[in-house]
């Protein structure tokens, strides 16, 4: 500001200033008590096979958040959006047109015509 420079043109610094004093408060060597806050792992490397991504949130969770498939292998979305995804998804009944469908084909079986078209129905 002593040498006169504009004040719309100091606000990027400012922003940098800002995100530095943060990140400067927020490491437990300067700031002691931010420690109980921040959830810090021990060992990167133990972490770095128990976190898998989520297609659903598109966020990196803890593999405690997702289900397995039936195939054994870790599902794609966790429990939270396969949950949403089981609530949002409609759903069709048509138990009414497969009892419609069995019996048509029952009472043409009965008959013993050579129609196959009830058959070829699906």
């Amino acid at each position: 500001m002593s040498r006169e420079i504009k004040e719309h043109n100091l606000e990027g610094l400012r922003k940098r200033i800002c995100t530095l004093f943060l990140q400067y408060i927020k490491t437990p060597a300067f700031n002691p008590k931010v420690a109980k806050l921040l959830k810090v792992y021990k060992k990167p490397s133990e972490l770095k096979h128990k976190m898998f991504f989520c297609h659903g949130c598109h966020r990196y969770l803890c593999s405690a958040d997702f289900g397995s498939c039936a195939s054994g292998r870790w599902s794609h979305w966790c429990r939270n959006c396969t949950r949403l995804d089981n609530i949002a998804r409609s759903r069709d009944e048509d138990s009414m047109y497969k009892s419609i469908l069995r019996r048509l084909r029952t009472d043409e079986h009965r008959l013993k015509t050579e129609a196959t078209i009830p058959f070829l129905l699906q």
